[in-house]
């Protein structure tokens, strides 16, 4: 499925009113209709609905949805906001309609606006649509937030009303809905990390745009179909483990050896045929014990021949978890791997503190490469601030890819994109019961084990977050999100590949 940001939304209607001759009208009816189905199938509520409209096009769009529930016998109230004088043409025509069917309608009056919410099961928030960019203030700060402190089920149309369709950011207030009903295609902003806490339960319904005229749109919510197109054939009878690939991890250091073992854990979870660890002198014998079906090395601080034909005897490595990056060690070995490592590498934790010491290191590269940062590692290779990234995560991922190729780069968040130069994903899977410390380490591991078995470094990140966002959707089902440990994440990998055998 396609995600657009607000200037691919207004050139598709433009494109849809203008060429195909479908009027905006019609496209309103729809959208009023589709909202309508999905509240009459999906909410549980009494007769008595309020709704709230602003003077824009989604201020008509939920005219038209109270026009269709009253007509079908619920009690309707409309409360509209804003200088009538300045509505769209679509909205006064929609507001002309529902006046002659006397639905009560009044002005939003702030001191008279709480007695209005009296025994309203539904608060439908058709206040601002995807066209807001400044702060919400005065009088619309002041319904926003009596709207969500009176308890009541909201459903938005198109985005809650305060949330930047573009980026996800919260514009000084927002409304937070139970459900959001959007139109024709997901906006960027509803899957970005802040606006996650507003939007409750998204769905997007066809209101008649051809889907063709999305085409070139570069963004794409990793759904069941894409997966289907790049998961894992079944093994042959006839298998054995050097046909499934070599995967070499590198990282732990002294009071950090989990880290290292989560992810070859992982790995060897996500079918690499065999799985190689160098870490530590120190770390040795513990990571050796908790993993015994690794094949465990340690280094003495020297990039020697042996660790050297190690490495290009692998079919992907992993470089990082657990990594103390401060020693020189892994600044010169993460050198000759990026020099001279012809395939996958995928780069995560404290492989990417040495990356942003030594940014020249992704200008010449013969290893195929998948970064793996959250939105503070990517700040300290783009020389930002975290809150830089946070405002604009896709802005932030199209800006750093601009100046590489054959690197493909996970923003890890509540909602992980994944993207190279031409293409960006959103992950679809996932939930807070992986907010805790070694799901990266998790991640970093199933990922490298994709790319050890042969799939693209695009086809393995977008798999590798997909699987791992499903194990935990499973976990979710069996646990508290509060109570789990990180370990036990990694038995739901094996959950996440069945599920997808069998569906």
């Amino acid at each position: 499925m396609k995600i657009a940001n607000t200037k691919q939304i207004s050139e598709i209607e433009s494109k849809t009113i203008n060429d195909l001759g479908l009027e905006s009208l019609v496209l309103m009816e729809r959208a009023g209709l589709e909202s309508f189905n999905f509240i009459e199938n999906k909410i549980s509520l009494n007769d008595n609905i309020l709704i709230i409209s602003g003077t824009g096009n989604n201020g008509a769009d939920s005219l038209v949805l109270a026009r269709l529930m009253f007509l079908s016998g619920y009690n309707v109230e409309i409360v509209t906001i804003g200088e009538e004088n300045k509505s769209t043409y679509e909205n006064k025509k929609q507001l002309n309609i529902v006046k002659k069917l006397n639905i009560l309608i009044s002005q939003y009056k702030d001191k008279e606006f709480k007695s209005t919410l009296n025994k309203k099961s539904l608060i439908v928030d058709g206040i601002f649509g995807i066209g807001l960019k400044r702060d919400i203030e005065g009088y619309y700060f002041s319904l926003i937030n009596t709207i969500n402190q009176s308890g009541i089920k909201v459903l938005s149309l198109d985005i809650p009303s305060g949330i930047s369709a573009n980026t996800g950011k919260v514009l000084n207030i927002a409304v937070r809905a139970d459900y959001t009903v959007t139109y024709g295609f997901i906006k960027v902003g509803l899957l970005m990390d802040q606006a996650l806490d507003y939007v409750g339960i998204l769905k997007c319904v066809d209101i008649g745009i051809p889907k063709f005229y999305a085409d070139d749109i570069k963004i794409n919510l990793i759904e069941k179909s894409l997966i289907n197109q790049i998961y894992l054939k079944s093994r042959k009878k006839d298998s054995f483990k050097n046909k499934y690939g070599k995967t070499l991890l590198i990282g732990g250091s002294l009071n950090m050896s989990g880290a290292i073992v989560l992810s070859a854990k992982s790995a060897l979870k996500s079918g690499t045929g065999l799985a190689y660890i160098l870490t530590e002198e120190i770390n040795y014998s513990i990571v050796s014990t908790q993993i015994p079906t690794a094949m465990t090395h340690y280094h003495n601080n020297k990039v020697t021949k042996e660790i050297k034909d190690l490495i290009l005897s692998v079919d992907s490595i992993i470089f990082g978890p657990g990594m103390n990056f401060k020693n020189d060690f892994y600044t010169d070995l993460l050198k000759f791997i990026i020099k001279n490592f012809n395939k996958k590498l995928v780069i995560d934790a404290g492989g990417l503190s040495i990356l942003a010491q030594n940014n020249d290191l992704l200008k010449n590269h013969k290893s195929e490469i998948i970064l793996t940062p959250h939105a503070g590692e990517l700040s300290k290779l783009m020389n930002l601030k975290s809150d830089d990234i946070q405002s604009d995560r896709i802005g932030s991922v199209e800006t750093f890819l601009e100046s590489y190729k054959k690197v493909v780069l996970v923003l890890k968040g509540a909602k992980t994109i994944i993207a190279d130069k031409e293409n960006i994903y959103i992950n679809s899977t996932g939930n807070p019961i992986l907010a805790r410390g070694g799901s990266g380490d998790i991640l970093s591991g199933i990922i490298g084990a994709f790319c050890s078995l042969g799939l693209s470094i695009l086809d393995s990140a977008i798999l590798g977050n997909y699987i791992q966002g499903l194990s935990g959707d499973i976990a979710l089902n069996e646990y508290s999100e509060n109570s789990i440990i990180t370990e036990e994440l990694i038995e739901y990998i094996s959950k996440a590949f069945k599920l997808l055998e069998i569906s």
